[in-house]
């Protein structure tokens, strides 16, 4: 199954989800919020274009903390997110029928099962270690924490003890790539 995108060449259905993987691994790198939210971000709703990039906004009453999201996406992310929603997104069957940014072959949304395994697949495939959508915001504490320790409470996430917490993020970390040095590794690969 393939359609013709804007750019003039066939996309397969495997390479429009294949980019939608890597574009749901950016967007939890730039942003690491909850499955739900990533899960149920429709295009002008929650992911608007602003002047020369994207703002992903989450009310208070569509966040587990009840906190409201707004945050301006990197710029760098504009030109993927312009080719997903132009190229990509609309190989799914009903892309043009509704506003979910992710969706499945079995026209409609692709469910937060279907988002959470298909992030795993991905960072497996691409890091060799299977990395969920809620690591991610572990990485970044962690990352926060072991880069600029002065700065740890940029991580809203964290609790008020996130010296703690962090030591916890640490040793999972270390114990999930074995201690081999491949979670650094990874930020090296991804950055």
């Amino acid at each position: 199954n393939t359609l013709v995108a804007a750019k003039g060449g066939p996309i397969s259905t495997r390479t429009a989800q294949t980019y939608g993987d890597g574009l749901r691994i950016a967007l939890l790198i730039a942003k690491p919020v909850r499955l739900r939210n990533l899960a149920s971000t429709k295009i002008g709703t929650h992911l608007a274009k602003v002047g020369s990039g994207y703002r992903w906004r989450f009310k208070a009453s569509e966040t587990k903390t009840r906190e409201t999201i707004d945050v301006e996406l990197p710029v760098r992310l504009t030109a993927y997110i312009d080719r997903w929603i132009a190229d990509y997104r609309c190989v799914f069957p009903g892309a043009d029928e509704t506003d979910p940014l992710w969706l499945c072959f079995a026209l409609g949304p692709m469910s937060q099962a279907g988002v959470y395994e298909r992030v795993c697949l991905a960072t497996k495939r691409e890091l060799g270690v299977r990395i969920n959508p809620h690591t991610f915001r572990h990485i970044v504490a962690t990352s926060i924490a072991i880069t600029m320790p002065e700065d740890v409470r940029m991580t809203p996430f964290l609790p008020p003890d996130a010296s703690i917490v962090l030591g916890v993020y640490t040793r999972y970390l270390a114990l999930k790539t074995r201690g081999r040095g491949q979670y650094f590794r990874l930020f090296t690969k991804c950055g």
